[in-house]
């Protein structure tokens, strides 16, 4: 469907303007459009998660940001 299309290329645009800004400021990404599979388990149309693909976003932020946090915390940094 045409608006879905046009949906899925902004969410792209927004997607390379964070890995564009993560790599700029040196700042951990979690690249979620990379990191799950467009499959109906876990989406409900092209841009909404289902539970499934909800818990998949978690714990793929929860893998990127525990280390990165543990790391700042044990060279007692802010």
């Amino acid at each position: 469907e045409p608006l879905h299309q046009l949906y899925g290329r902004i969410v792209e645009q927004e997607n390379e303007v964070m890995r564009g800004l993560a790599q700029k400021n040196d700042l951990p990404l979690v690249d979620n459009a990379a990191l799950i599979p467009h499959d109906e388990r876990f989406f409900v149309d092209s841009i909404h998660f289902t539970p499934e693909g909800m818990k998949m976003v978690a714990s793929n932020i929860a893998d990127v940001l525990i280390p990165a946090i543990e790391s700042r915390l044990s060279r007692n940094l802010p």
